[in-house]
């Protein structure tokens, strides 16, 4: 993955700033924080998220596409006090847990495809207002929100899925129940038919 170092003084001067897109973007490491207090989007594309935890006070929706996640994404997460919309997708593996704990959260999007071989192990989504979910991938979610509206789970947006053995398939049948069964107060839940065969 290409990418072009952002200059630190890019973001300190734009304290007005609403909407940030960064596609192919190295953020310079040397920031102790990044404070950028009227953002309400930030889209992020093949880039690498810094390990320091950013001060978003604004933020509202965040889309990570491709991105090079830190360790300490739990930390990044919980300092994300406003966001409402929330959309990670990756093909690279991921062995952290993760701890969702924005307390605005309505909207959540994961997506993976199969030929990531290490799935996130266990995802606790710790947001009241959840009320719509949806997964591409096998994960462990944890999630006690009563009143979820709208889960949709799907193993793969791709075509992948017809071209792996019986074997392959079977692979997932242990990840597919546990996954289920944390979501069973949902009101609407929407499978799609990879997961009935890998059933």
């Amino acid at each position: 993955m290409s990418s072009y170092n952002l200059s630190e003084y890019c973001l300190i001067w734009l304290p007005n700033l609403t909407t940030l897109c960064l596609d192919g973007i190295r953020l310079p490491e040397s920031l102790s924080s990044i404070s950028v207090p009227c953002l309400t989007t930030l889209i992020m594309k093949r880039a690498k998220l810094p390990e320091n935890v950013w001060d978003l006070p604004a933020l509202l929706s965040l889309e990570l596409d491709e991105v090079d996640l830190p360790a300490n994404m739990n930390d990044f997460f919980s300092a994300l006090v406003s966001v409402r919309d929330i959309t990670i997708s990756f093909s690279g593996s991921c062995k952290h847990n993760w701890i969702i704990s924005c307390p605005q959260l309505v909207h959540l999007q994961i997506c993976t495809n199969f030929s990531c071989i290490c799935w996130i192990h266990e995802i606790a989504v710790l947001s009241n207002k959840l009320r719509e979910l949806s997964l591409v991938g096998i994960f462990m979610v944890r999630s006690k929100v009563h009143e979820l509206e709208n889960v949709s789970v799907k193993l793969w947006d791709t075509n992948e899925f017809n071209d792996a053995t019986l074997d392959e398939k079977g692979l997932h049948y242990d990840f597919v129940i546990p996954m289920l069964s944390e979501l069973g107060n949902a009101r609407t839940l929407t499978l799609d038919s990879a997961m009935i065969e890998v059933n």
